[in-house]
């Protein structure tokens, strides 16, 4: 799974929302959501974040503090620039 299709299916699974930042490790492409409406990003505090995983496809909600948190915000996670679709 390449970073394009991991965008698709974050705006499958939140279709209200756009992905404004982004960051990736071995296990996953890690997105943080807002409202496509939004005039500044980040608009509020809570927004989600989702980890989409590179091997499956899958999509986990990143809760700070859960084990699925610590699983996919791995100490390797860097940052990237979004990536035009």
């Amino acid at each position: 799974m390449d970073v394009h299709e991991a965008m698709r299916l974050a705006d499958r699974v939140y279709p209200n929302m756009g992905v404004y930042g982004a960051a990736q490790n071995d296990l996953a492409w890690i997105f943080g959501l807002d409202f496509k409406t939004a005039e500044a990003h980040p608009s509020e505090v809570g927004l989600p974040q989702i980890a989409v995983d590179k091997q499956d496809g899958s999509i986990h909600q990143l809760t700070p503090g859960t084990d699925v948190f610590w699983h996919y915000m791995t100490p390797d996670t860097e940052e990237m620039s979004l990536p035009a679709l």
